[in-house]
């Protein structure tokens, strides 16, 4: 587990995937706050994100699909996790962008951006598809970006992408894009 009460553990991790001198860092989560000392937080922020999740599985997948029992089951043990488990037993720790963003950054990597080649990309692939109540937008603070899909007005993942900072204070391999 990544839990440490102070962050160490995750700094660490951060370190050592920085040591191995990647070109990318693909950031990946769940774009939830599920990672609160406070349970009534965590119980609120569930209820609202998994709601949503919940929504769209129903309007996706048949009530006795095999795949839908799976899905449902993964998420309940998450539910479980967050609400009834604290300390180093709480695994689910789900963090906003913005707090990975600090996290990535205080730990030596610097934001690829998001062209708008591949936000265009991403909406030709969602219309694609899926149906009208999924979206994705395009996050930014203050120059760095990330690309979120939602479900109606409940955002669900974030994906950005990283480069570590060399020395002198640039990316290794990519330039931010203006």
């Amino acid at each position: 587990t990544l839990y440490s009460g102070n962050g160490g553990a995750l700094r660490d991790l951060l370190g050592l995937i920085r040591s191995t001198n990647p070109t990318l860092v693909l950031m990946a989560e769940q774009e939830a706050e599920h990672n609160s000392a406070n349970l009534e937080a965590r119980v609120s922020n569930s209820l609202r994100y998994y709601g949503a999740i919940f929504d769209l599985i129903d309007s996706s997948l048949p009530l006795d699909s095999p795949v839908r029992i799976k899905i449902e089951e993964m998420f309940a043990r998450e539910i479980r996790n967050i609400v009834a488990c604290e300390g180093s037993d709480r695994s689910e720790r789900h963090e906003r962008f913005g707090n990975w963003r600090k996290m990535m950054e205080q730990g030596g990597f610097r934001s690829m951006g998001i062209s708008e080649r591949e936000f265009l990309q991403s909406q030709m692939l969602l219309k694609m598809y899926s149906n009208e109540n999924y979206s994705v937008r395009k996050q930014e603070q203050d120059g760095v970006a990330a690309l979120t899909l939602s479900w109606l007005d409940q955002s669900l993942y974030t994906v950005s992408g990283w480069a570590p900072v060399d020395v002198a204070g640039t990316s290794s391999s990519f330039s931010q894009p203006s």
